[in-house]
């Protein structure tokens, strides 16, 4: 991936620097940071005029020929209050450790078919930091709440979709369920020291009312198989 797939995602095909929405139109959306893995780039967008308070979102483009040539877009409403004192899209943006990516794919990738899928709670502690910086607005800062979160038997992740990585950065898109509702989680992590140290998501419900329609990510060349 070079610069310039990461400069056509910031635009996506835009002129105005907006996203293109489901259907061919576009809203305006404010990219809050990029990573670019292979020929995959997603970007982690908020989205202040969509609805009555906002909305924040995760785009994935598949690159071709320096252009998106497919794309899948997750977003939910921005909460208006937060239980761990961060929004669902501040934080560190720029990725300091390019050299990184192979062990945070391999840790994040790992992390998701054995905690996430396969529910193996009690490794939570060998991936995620103690004091652990959380961006989901119902949870609060620390491993403890996400532990808890992840342990609902209520919320399923079944299905791991795509990774992208760029240095210390992952997203991961992954297929589920939440009190049996078709779900889909996207999960960005930013790593420290081979061990998660910040989470944002986003979880998004098909029968929640979204202002365009929701396609989940197919596999690619960066999924798993």
């Amino acid at each position: 991936m070079n610069g310039k797939d990461t400069e056509a995602v910031r635009s996506a095909a835009s002129p105005d620097g907006s996203i293109a929405a489901d259907g061919g139109s576009h809203v305006q959306g404010d990219i809050v940071r990029v990573l670019a893995g292979a020929d995959m780039v997603a970007a982690h967008t908020v989205y202040p005029s969509l609805g009555p308070d906002g909305f924040v979102g995760f785009d994935i483009f598949r690159m071709q020929d320096g252009s998106p040539a497919e794309h899948w877009r997750a977003a939910q409403p921005l909460a208006a209050h937060s239980a761990n004192g961060h929004s669902q899209f501040d934080g560190p943006a720029e990725v300091l450790y390019p050299g990184q990516v192979a062990t945070t794919r391999k840790v994040v990738d790992y992390y998701v078919d054995r905690v996430l899928l396969a529910r193996d709670h009690d490794l939570l502690c060998r991936f995620v930091v103690t004091d652990l910086v959380q961006h989901d607005p119902a949870l609060g800062n620390g491993i403890g709440p996400m532990w808890a979160a992840l342990a609902d038997a209520d919320v399923r992740y079944t299905r791991h979709t795509v990774t992208v990585a760029d240095g210390e950065f992952a997203l991961t898109a992954c297929t589920g369920s939440v009190n049996d509702t078709p779900t889909a989680f996207y999960d960005l992590y930013r790593l420290e020291h081979a061990m998660i140290a910040e989470h944002w998501n986003v979880i998004t419900v098909p029968s929640q009312p979204m202002p365009y329609s929701v396609t989940h990510p197919r596999p690619g060349p960066e999924a798993r198989p």
